[in-house]
């Protein structure tokens, strides 16, 4: 897939009120160069790319967040991939890991803000995809017991029990689904489960610190049949400056939350249960 340069240009000029050659001669290229661009006759550089996105971008004009605008308004459901690598194949699960929050699968997000964050630290491309969910099996997950299990699971976090018949219950539910739905948990939602698996902290001292790191839902396509629902409508270009002010967000975040987790720990100090006792009673 490739990105939709030739519009984006036009978008861009538009945009500012400004010419072709106006535009060249700010990002420091032949306005011939451009021409070419748009009429469809060369595919721009890498570096060439990151030049128009870039100058966009610094002069105000967030082209991928009125995309997104767009095509909220012209699409009953959106999510959003973003990826490590350009999709320019058809989507398959056989590219899938196992060993990730809820097995493998396709993972999107409900959002473009959930995207960029996952892709603020590598030049990534987001996309933004069309989904019928009609004739497709969902199971939905909160921020809740089963949730924590379930992650724990898959993150191979539950080996010294994983032929208990909670385990296997557990897999099982997760195999009933085309799609599901759940709380994304990046890295340090993954340390405070992995706390919560070497019995450091209860179940509701996990859930309450997971809480203040939300950062929505993730949606899996985990079956074949999941995945021929789902249409890539365009591929994003996210420039270094759009990606260095996410990561600045992230940064952010981060800090604000950290005292939070502190405070979670402590308040709900021996409330709830430790793994085995999870285990134990074959609850979710």
């Amino acid at each position: 897939m490739k990105y939709k340069i030739d519009v984006d240009l036009k978008l861009i000029t538009s945009s500012l009120g400004i010419t072709v050659e106006k535009l060249a001669n700010n990002i420091g290229v032949a306005r011939e160069t451009l021409s070419r661009i748009e009429n469809g006759s060369i595919e721009p550089s890498d570096d060439l790319l990151e030049k128009i996105y870039s100058f966009a971008y610094q002069s105000g004009i967030e082209l991928n967040k009125a995309k997104v605008n767009y095509y909220s308004k012209h699409h009953k459901v959106l999510v959003f991939h973003g990826s490590k690598n350009i999709i320019d194949t058809q989507i398959s699960l056989d590219y899938s890991r196992k060993s990730v929050d809820l097995g493998k699968g396709f993972y999107t997000g409900e959002n473009y803000e959930q995207s960029l964050d996952f892709v603020c630290n590598n030049k990534s491309p987001i996309y933004i995809i069309d989904v019928d969910f009609n004739a497709l099996k969902i199971k939905t997950f909160d921020l809740s017991i089963e949730w924590l299990m379930a992650i724990a699971f898959n993150r191979g976090l539950l080996k010294e029990f994983q032929n208990s018949q909670y385990c296997k219950n557990l897999e099982k539910e997760l195999d009933k689904y085309d799609v599901i739905i759940a709380p994304i948990a990046d890295n340090r939602m993954f340390n405070i489960i992995e706390s919560f698996s070497d019995y450091q902290i209860t179940t509701e001292q996990a859930i309450h610190a997971l809480k203040a790191l939300s950062l929505g839902n993730q949606i899996v396509f985990k079956t074949e049949r999941a995945i021929s629902q789902i249409k890539i409508l365009e591929q994003l270009y996210v420039c270094k400056s759009e990606r260095e002010q996410a990561y600045k967000t992230k940064i952010t975040r981060i800090k604000r939350t950290n005292d939070y987790i502190v405070n979670a720990y402590k308040e709900h100090l021996r409330e709830g249960k430790y793994l085995s006792e999870v285990i134990k009673d074959g609850e979710y």
